[in-house]
């Protein structure tokens, strides 16, 4: 589906399809990102809320160091 949205932007050939594959790997990979993410523990995530740290803070130190080995190897 995408490669028709592409061709009809680009017109015929291996761009548009070169396209179409890349749009479609990134929405799994996000996907896979997004389910590798929930999935961590969240006993250090309700620590760190409650000595004051924001969304922000608590996923850059506690969930992305948590989650960087699955993120790595799918997008490996």
């Amino acid at each position: 589906m995408f490669a028709l949205i592409f061709v009809a932007a680009v017109g015929l050939g291996p761009f548009a399809g070169v396209l179409g594959i890349a749009l479609h790997r990134a929405g799994s990979i996000a996907g896979l990102w997004a389910e590798a993410i929930e999935t961590t523990d969240m006993g250090p995530v309700e620590a760190a809320r409650m000595s004051g740290a924001g969304r922000l803070k608590v996923f850059v130190q506690v969930q992305l160091p948590d989650a960087l080995p699955q993120l790595s190897s799918i997008l490996l």
